[in-house]
C-alpha cells in the first residue's frame, strides 16, 4: 500500500539534476519507469509527484541514494572532467551514463581512501613530480622509472604477465597518492580518465579494455596527472574530431610518454630490438615477438617504432587499424567459444578485488579488523557481500 503514496519533494528540481547528471533524457527515463514523458516533466516541475515506488526505481536507475531526492537544495558536485577524447560517439563533453557513474565511483573511492589513510595514520598524498608539456616526454619517462626504481631488467625479470605488471604499477602509484580503479564503462565512450580530489588523484580504466591496453592507459593518465591536465581519454585515432584544439598535441604527448616509459629509450636492448623494424618489417607477428620479449603489447612496440622514426605515420596507422580490426574479431570468436563451452567469467570476488585494487582492499580489511568500520561499510566499499568479505579476511582470495 505504501508504494502508491505520492511523495511530495522539497525541491522537485533535484529530479532534473539527478537525471541530467546521470546522462539521461526525459524520454529515456520515462521509458524506464514506463510513464509518459510529460508525466516526468510534471514531476520535475513540481506539478505532480511520483509514488514512492517510482522514486525508488528512479534512484536505482540514476545510481543516487534515495535520500538525495529529499534534500532541500541541489548538492554541489565536481564538474565533469575535461574531454580529451579524439573521437566520441556521443559528442564533445557528452558522456554515457555508465561513464558518468564511473566518474562518481572513482571520486567516492578517493574520499574513502582518504578517510582510511587518515584513520591508519598513513601520510600518503599525491606526490607525482610536476612538469610541463614543453619538457621532453622521453626524458621524463626515464626519470620517473628511475624514481620508481624499476629498471628494464626488473621489468623483464618480474613483470612477466600483464596482470603482474598492472598490479605492480598500481601499487607503486598508490604510494604516490594515485588510486586506480577499473570502471564499468564502454571503451567506445572512454578508455580512461584521471582526476584530482583534495590531496589524492585517481585514474579510472575501462573494464572493456584488454589487460595490456590498461597498462598503457594507466601510464598515459600518469602523464596527464604529472602535467596537471586531468581529463578523459578515448581510443587514439588517425582523425581528430574534437572541440579542443590542443587535444591532438596533449594526447600525443601522453601516448609518447607512456610508450617511452614501458620501453625506455635509455635501454640499448630496447633500441636494438626496435631498430630492426621498418615500414615493411612492422608486422603483427614481429611486433608481438618484440612485445613478448619486454612483456608489453604489440601496440606499444609499434608506437615506440613510430616515435623513434623507424616507421612512418601513415604506415603506423594502417597497421594499427588492421590490428584492432583483427583483435576485435578474435575477441568476439573467443567469447562465442567460451559461451558455447559454458565457461564462466572469473568470480565476482576476484573481479571486485581487481576493480577496487588490492591496496585499497587491504586498507578496508585493516580498518574492519581494527573495528574502525562495520562489516556493512566494508561490503559497501568493496561492492561485495559480507560472506565474501570474510573470505578475503581469511586470505582465501589473495
Amino acid at each position: 500500500m505504501g508504494t502508491t503514496i505520492r511523495v511530495q519533494l522539497k525541491n522537485p528540481a533535484i529530479l532534473t539534476w539527478a537525471r541530467e547528471t546521470g546522462g539521461y533524457s526525459v524520454e529515456e527515463l520515462a521509458a524506464y519507469v514506463k510513464h509518459d514523458a510529460d508525466e516526468i516533466r510534471a514531476w520535475e516541475a513540481g506539478e505532480k509527484a511520483p509514488t514512492y515506488h517510482q522514486l525508488v526505481k528512479i534512484a536505482n536507475k540514476l545510481k543516487r541514494p534515495l535520500a538525495a531526492f529529499f534534500l532541500p537544495t541541489i548538492p554541489h558536485e565536481k564538474p565533469l572532467p575535461t574531454d580529451f577524447r579524439a573521437v566520441s560517439r556521443h559528442g564533445t563533453d557528452t558522456f554515457s551514463p555508465a561513464t558518468r557513474i564511473a566518474f562518481r565511483s572513482l571520486l567516492t573511492q578517493l574520499r574513502e581512501t582518504r578517510e582510511l589513510l587518515d584513520d591508519s595514520d598513513l601520510s600518503i598524498v599525491f606526490s607525482l613530480p610536476q612538469w610541463s608539456r614543453e619538457e621532453d616526454p622521453e626524458t621524463k619517462a626515464v626519470e620517473l622509472r628511475k624514481q620508481f626504481q624499476t629498471p628494464i631488467d626488473r621489468q623483464l625479470r618480474e613483470l612477466k604477465t600483464h596482470y603482474q605488471a598492472l598490479d605492480y604499477w598500481r601499487s607503486i602509484l598508490f604510494d604516490y597518492g594515485v588510486i586506480t580503479r577499473i570502471c564499468t564503462m564502454p571503451i567506445d565512450d572512454a578508455r580512461a580518465f584521471c582526476l584530482f580530489d583534495a590531496d589524492l588523484a585517481g585514474i579510472g580504466l575501462s573494464n572493456e579494455d584488454a589487460e595490456h591496453a590498461r597498462i598503457f592507459s594507466l601510464i598515459h593518465e600518469v602523464a596527464h596527472l604529472a602535467t596537471r591536465m586531468p581529463g578523459v581519454s578515448g581510443i587514439a585515432s588517425r582523425e581528430i574530431i574534437t572541440a579542443n584544439p590542443d587535444t591532438r598535441e596533449i594526447e600525443d604527448y601522453c601516448d609518447r610518454f607512456a610508450a617511452a616509459f614501458l620501453l625506455p629509450p635509455d635501454s640499448d636492448r630496447v633500441r636494438h630490438s626496435l631498430a630492426t623494424l621498418t615500414n615493411r618489417q612492422l608486422t603483427r607477428q614481429r611486433a608481438e615477438d618484440i612485445g613478448n620479449t619486454f612483456h608489453v603489447s604489440k601496440y606499444v612496440v609499434a608506437r615506440r617504432a613510430l616515435d623513434l622514426g623507424f616507421i612512418e605515420s601513415e604506415h603506423y596507422w594502417d597497421e594499427i587499424i588492421e590490428w584492432r580490426r583483427a583483435d576485435k574479431i578474435i575477441a568476439s570468436q573467443k567469447k562465442a567459444r567460451d559461451k558455447e563451452k559454458g565457461l564462466m567469467r572469473g568470480s565476482p570476488v576476484n573481479t571486485q578485488l581487481s576493480y577496487a585494487g588490492k591496496r585499497f582492499a587491504r586498507l578496508v580489511l585493516d580498518a574492519l579488523d581494527r573495528q574502525r568500520i562495520t562489516l556493512h561499510e566494508a561490503s559497501q566499499m568493496l561492492s561485495l557481500n559480507p560472506n565474501s568479505i570474510s573470505e578475503l579476511q581469511q586470505g582465501a582470495r589473495w
